[in-house]
């Protein structure tokens, strides 16, 4: 798959896919995303602090849906995503700053 993109501000871009259900999904549609590509343009950083902020609220709300309804093989895995989640917070954290 190709696609050109045309843009006047930094930004990035992510890749997206959308599955029939597995037995591991929470919901009838699996999902995966891949990590951002940044676009920079004019020397702009493309982290704005709103979208940080937006990401660390959803961080939040994925440990919740993982604690209530996450399908884990055992207790490791519970506490494998709280430190991968927390990983993440301190990367969006740093970007704050």
């Amino acid at each position: 798959m190709t696609a050109d993109l045309m843009v006047d501000a930094s930004t990035y871009v992510v890749a997206e896919v959308l599955c029939d259900q597995h037995p591991r999904t929470l919901t009838s549609t699996g999902y995966a995303l891949t990590s951002p590509v940044y676009v920079e343009v004019d020397g702009r950083r493309v982290a704005r602090r709103e979208d940080v902020v937006w990401c660390l609220e959803w961080l939040d709300l994925l440990e919740e849906l993982v604690r209530q309804h996450g399908r884990l093989a055992g207790a490791y895995q519970s506490g494998d995503h709280v430190s991968l989640l927390e990983q993440a917070r301190a990367v969006y954290r740093s970007r704050l700053s």
